[in-house]
């Protein structure tokens, strides 16, 4: 149905009689070049046009979403989702959309209100509105490299509480770039911007945030995700990352063995 929508922005075409082939053509060579430009035009109105009507695509099924989740998880009536009725809707997300049984440890809950308050939330720990897709899509994020982050985390949790503090975040990062010794300064920075709810270590969702960030500055996802495009790397300072030493070749290729 979208082709049928766009068809009457197409640019029509015309063909003239053989009689006056010759005459075409030469208007045609004339004209090439503004056609050329018309064309493109054209093709950036289409694109222009599409991408609105995919916003307002996705708009009439977030609100769709939105309304089909209050109804099943509010239970308090409020509009919103607490922490008790923000659980069992990720519980059901997980099987439904991953087709397993994915435990919502209470950490997780502290990452994604925190992260979708952080933008016009009123933190008072209730997600409403669009915050509601916010922690959908994060969650999604999570689930995609899931296995992986609680496998590095149990291969570098030190002390096995389950979360990597910052000398657990050396080590594992050093084993991401081969053993090979990396500027301090980045230690530093991921550990700052993944903590995202600054308790001085990283829950696991903050493990896979400082994933995402550190392939912003090395260039290799070691969870095989565009981790960099996800929710997980929202309100990281990208800034500052520019200010970092830049990664040298001899500096490793960063894998996880």
């Amino acid at each position: 149905w979208l082709k049928l929508s766009f068809f009457h922005l197409l640019p029509l075409l015309f063909w003239a009689p053989a009689s006056e082939a010759m005459a075409a053509a030469i208007i045609g060579f004339k004209h090439g070049k503004l056609l050329g430009l018309q064309e493109a035009e054209l093709a950036r109105q289409r694109a222009a046009s599409l991408r609105a009507l995919e916003a307002r695509e996705r708009a009439k099924r977030e609100k769709e979403m939105i309304k089909v989740v209050l109804a099943k998880y509010d239970k308090m009536g409020n509009k919103g989702l607490d922490r008790n009725e923000l659980k069992p809707m990720l519980c059901d997300y997980s099987v439904e959309s991953f087709g397993r049984v994915e435990t919502v440890t209470e950490e997780d809950l502290d990452f994604l209100i925190a992260l979708v308050e952080r933008h016009g939330g009123n933190r008072d720990g209730v997600v409403q509105g669009s915050e509601i897709i916010a922690v959908c899509e994060t969650w999604f994020a999570w689930l995609e490299r899931a296995s992986k982050i609680d496998a590095f985390i149990c291969r570098f949790d030190e002390n096995k509480n389950g979360q990597l503090e910052k000398e657990e975040l050396h080590a594992f990062l050093l084993d991401l770039n081969k053993g090979k010794p990396f500027p301090s300064e980045i230690l530093e920075y991921v550990m700052d911007q993944a903590d995202f709810t600054k308790t001085g270590f990283l829950s696991r969702m903050e493990v896979a945030r400082a994933v995402a960030i550190w392939y912003m500055w090395s260039g290799h996802d070691a969870t095989g995700k565009a981790a960099e495009r996800s929710r997980l790397t929202g309100y990281i300072d990208k800034a500052k990352l520019q200010g970092l030493p830049v990664k040298k070749a001899d500096q490793g290729c960063c894998t996880v063995s």
